[in-house]
């Protein structure tokens, strides 16, 4: 392999060299006149002949001194006889010993290539000679510069003359292989449109081929070359994607690289899509969001090898932010603690949720990132007032999501009770009914409830009631059933605020205390008053007879 490498540089520096010496235009030179002429003094002499515009010329001749010489027309030339030849129009003119000239002629016409002599003596001009120049010239070209595997390869020569075809002309077409063999050495005549053509096979492996096309002219070979190259090598594409989110369209570029003949196009379709090539449509530009774009794609080289293709999958974008929410103690309004629970939703439908991260303050400057939980315990600030909790949610794919924020008042003040009143203040007879009052207040998260619980000597639990706030007296108010006589009964009172703190008002855990007086019966009422009513006559008669001894004395 290593051998067959080396011969194909060899021969392609050998092809190299030889083109660079190739001609691929000849001209061919035909004397249209030719002869010597002695001009004499104060004469003209002036050979001529009828050409064709358009036809290269070739004037030469030798002097014994310089003479001037016009190239004319039939016109220019009578207009200048017409004077004498002190008046001369010409299209080009020269006074020399010496001409060599090529010229083109404008149009057709006879032509005069006339010398005219000034002088007064006479002047020798040596072997005047007119040439016709034609040119030929050939041209080779490949219907391609590259070619796949075994295809034909079309050769076609041109060939002219002064830039108009030749036909019948004989066109030796040679070609060698990519190792230097001549695989092909053929002649060809051009047609009437001046052109040959030849086609044959190509080898089915890489490699670069030269063909020469030649002619012969007046015994001169001219030839033209051109090169072309098999290429039976897919080019190979790369996609460059890293693997990571997007969070903004995006675009995956596709390289495609092609030893030989070179990439002709890349191709490539997008979530099975309609086809796209990258020199219309540019590359890749992922828009949709998804954990699983797609892009199949391949290359076309210029030989028309097309890749096997390729699929990329797992290609990520999202351009959503999360969202959630967050919730303080199950939607509470107060809490009498620093610590509370928090609900957190979140969610991400595309990349999914990385972490989130709280704030007291929503200021996001030292707050650390964490797992997300369905709920986490919290402390907020100490101080009563008014709680704000922040949050925020972060995706897979880096997007931030809005601050979410809750709400909630701390409350851990207990309420107060004050102004402990009874219905009746006094002696409580039996089955009389005893109504307390109480003014309760809270002043953070307000009174949620109030109750009185009461106790009697004759009982072994106690009773609790809720106490009903009047709106006229703002009072709370509780009323006690009639009791029998002698019966003791103990009450306090027990005030709950919104926030869920307490207070119990019991008199220094003495307890405020009345007891049922007894009760006089009917069958007493009666001897009592006869007693009553003895006594007052007694007390009186003792007064009278002390009045009248006084009375006696006197």
């Amino acid at each position: 392999m290593a051998l067959a490498l080396l011969l194909m540089s060899i021969f392609s520096l050998v092809c190299s060299i030889q083109r660079a010496k190739a001609q691929n235009t000849a001209t061919k030179e035909t004397t249209l006149f030719s002869l010597s002429k002695f001009v004499p003094p104060r004469m003209v002499e002036a050979p001529n002949t009828h050409l064709v515009g358009g036809t290269n010329v070739r004037i030469k001749f030798s002097a014994s001194e310089p003479i001037d010489f016009f190239c004319q027309n039939s016109w220019e030339y009578n207009q200048s006889s017409s004077t004498g030849w002190n008046n001369v129009t010409s299209h080009w003119s020269d006074k020399t010993a010496l001409m060599n000239t090529t010229f083109t002629i404008p149009t057709t016409d006879t032509w005069y290539f006339t010398l005219v002599n000034y002088e007064y003596h006479g002047i020798d001009v040596y072997d005047i000679t007119l040439y016709r120049i034609e040119t030929y010239e050939i041209h080779v070209e490949s219907d391609r510069r590259f070619y796949g595997k075994w295809q034909q390869a079309t050769l076609k020569a041109s060939v002219n003359k002064d830039g108009q075809p030749i036909s019948g002309s004989n066109v030796v077409f040679q070609v060698s292989d990519p190792y230097g063999n001549v695989v092909l050495n053929e002649s060809k005549q051009t047609n009437v449109q001046g052109q040959a053509t030849t086609i044959f096979t190509l080898l089915g492996e890489d490699g670069t081929y030269n063909a020469t096309a030649r002619i012969i002219v007046s015994e001169k070979t001219i030839e033209d070359f051109v090169t072309f190259t098999t290429d039976v090598t897919a080019p190979t594409t790369i996609a460059d994607y890293n693997g990571t989110w997007g969070t903004n369209d995006f675009i995956v570029p596709l390289t495609a690289i092609d030893n030989e003949s070179g990439v002709e196009e890349v191709y490539y379709r997008i979530n099975d899509e309609p086809i796209q090539n990258v020199s219309t449509g540019g590359q890749p530009l992922i828009t949709i969001e998804s954990a699983d774009n797609a892009i199949e794609y391949w290359s076309i080289d210029n030989a028309g090898n097309e890749e096997n293709h390729h699929t990329l999958t797992g290609i990520k974008l999202d351009k959503t932010v999360p969202t959630g929410s967050i919730v303080i103690n199950n939607g509470a309004t107060y809490t009498n603690s620093t610590t509370v629970t928090l609900i957190l939703t979140a969610t991400d439908s595309t990349s999914g949720v990385y972490q989130v991260r709280y704030s007291n303050d929503g200021l996001w400057n030292s707050e650390s990132w964490e797992l997300p939980s369905p709920t986490k315990t919290w402390t907020l600030t100490p101080g009563d007032g008014t709680k704000a909790v922040y949050c925020q949610i972060q995706d897979q794919a880096g997007l931030l999501s809005i601050t979410y924020s809750k709400s909630i008042i701390l409350d851990t003040a207990s309420p107060i009770i004050e102004t402990l009143l009874r219905i009746p203040n006094g002696d409580v007879q039996p089955d009389q009914q005893v109504t307390v009052l109480a003014n309760v207040t809270d002043s953070a998260s307000g009174i949620k409830s109030v109750r009185l619980r009461y106790i009697t000597n004759k009982d072994v639990i106690w009773f609790s009631f809720p106490m009903i706030l009047n709106p006229m007296t703002r009072l709370y108010e509780y009323t006690i059933y009639g009791q029998q006589a002698g019966t003791v009964v103990k009450y306090e009172i027990v005030a709950y605020d919104n926030a869920g703190n307490n207070r119990t008002e019991n008199n220094g855990e003495q307890y405020y205390v009345y007891t049922v007086i007894p009760e006089f019966t009917s069958l007493l009422i009666l001897p009592l008053f006869i007693i009553a009513t003895l006594l007052a006559t007694i007390i009186c008669k003792r007064e009278r007879k002390g009045l009248q001894s006084r009375k006696a004395m006197r």
